[in-house]
């Protein structure tokens, strides 16, 4: 019976080490030595808008969390079809970005994005700040993931949101880990930040 409780417990230890559990986005270094807790908490803010948004787009509003990387399986893969037709529309509704952005604590919004206005319009454009604690968050991610080290360069040399950010999450999409919550952060920013720059297109557009 000893042997047996001993061989029990060896299999307990080898297949919790073989299912790792996932990471909290709070857990992880890149976010708890960077942002404080408010800030991190307007982060999970962020990302639960764009994974409920995109869950409604695709027609899976109220999924579970187990079933969520169906619904970013199923955007990425409508995203990457927009690059056909050439046109890219996210969906997302311009006006409950707007509440959520005014749900966020100022000096979070100002550790990720600023805020400039448009030549010779009354538009607001939402960018991303090249200084802030969130591009410090991309550097220290880029350290181990490659793709996140690039999508920063590609940032710093233009200064802006660039060509090559875009079509790198379009094309590439599969290549993101999307289990791992500082990519759902990473990925919920740009689309965010894409979707206003969208926006801000089609009302220069109109006129």
């Amino acid at each position: 019976m000893r042997k047996l409780n001993v061989f029990m417990v060896v299999l307990l230890i080898v297949v919790s080490g073989c299912n790792p559990k996932e990471l909290q986005l709070h857990e992880y270094p890149e976010i708890n030595e960077v942002f404080n807790q408010e800030e991190i908490t307007d982060l999970k803010k962020i990302v639960a808008f764009f994974e409920g948004s995109i869950c409604q787009i695709e027609g899976m509003n109220g999924v579970d969390v187990g079933n969520v990387s169906e619904c970013y399986q199923r955007f990425f893969e409508r995203m990457r079809e927009s690059v056909d037709k050439g046109q890219i529309k996210i969906k997302i509704p311009y006006e409950t970005q707007d509440q959520l952005m005014t749900e966020l604590n100022k000096a979070s919004y100002d550790q990720i994005w600023a805020d400039i206005q448009v030549p010779g319009k009354e538009k607001i454009l939402r960018i991303l700040k090249q200084e802030s604690k969130y591009q410090n968050f991309l550097q220290r991610l880029g350290k181990e993931n490659q793709k996140v080290h690039n999508y920063q360069n590609h940032f710093r040399e233009a200064g802006d949101f660039s060509p090559p950010m875009i079509s790198e999450l379009l094309m590439n999409y599969e290549l993101y880990d999307v289990s791992d919550e500082r990519i759902k952060l990473f990925v919920a920013v740009h689309y965010l930040t894409l979707n206003d720059i969208v926006r801000v297109q089609e009302v220069m557009n109109s006129k």
